[in-house]
């Protein structure tokens, strides 16, 4: 889970419902600067509270009580990450859980457009103005330049990326068969 929040070293985690404390003290481990462990359980932030004591991180931690959806206790913009195990099946407004996971996260640092449009997220993939080169007109490439460009420049964007899994296997004497499951 910690790895989809990287870079940990140096960041500020929030863990919403941290329970025992599983994913918040594996950021610490990771290097975090800083966890914001909360949960609804007094009980259970107690238990995290004796376990950062007796791991000598308690100055890297902080323990708040409060809900997924009401995170009135963790300031607006003070987070770089928020992780969530197991959690949201039980939040019955979803919707004001993002919102507020949506509040005490940084905003996203903006990037040169120029930047954006001559890299890839993989040495191996086309750059998006290759892409854009290779599969749009020129208005489509210009249209798609107006709407995204200041979204970019603006630091807008979410960052999203996605697995794909591909197994095959050859029966013996046929053609290999091969399956695609989409990731998460």
């Amino acid at each position: 889970m910690l790895e989809g929040a990287e870079p940990i070293a140096g960041a500020t985690i929030l863990d919403v419902g941290c329970g025992d404390g599983l994913i918040a003290f594996g950021a610490l481990d990771r290097g975090a600067a800083g966890v914001v462990f909360a949960d609804i359980s007094r009980d259970l932030l107690g238990q995290c509270e004796r376990l950062a004591d007796g791991a000598g991180v308690r100055d890297r931690c902080r323990f708040v009580e409060a809900s997924a959806e009401q995170l009135a206790p963790v300031e607006t913009g003070s987070v770089d990450a928020v992780t969530v195990r197991s959690v949201l099946i039980y939040v019955a407004d979803k919707e004001a859980a993002f919102g507020e996971f949506a509040r005490v996260l940084r905003p996203a640092d903006a990037r040169p457009w120029d930047v954006f449009l001559h890299s890839s997220g993989n040495p191996n993939l086309q750059t998006l103005a290759e892409a854009m080169e290779r599969t749009l007109t020129d208005q489509e490439q210009a249209r798609l330049t107006r709407y995204l460009r200041p979204l970019i420049e603006d630091g807008a964007p979410t960052r999203r990326m996605a697995h794909a899994y591909v197994r095959a296997r050859r029966a013996q004497g046929a053609a290999p068969v091969v399956t695609r499951r989409p990731g998460p």
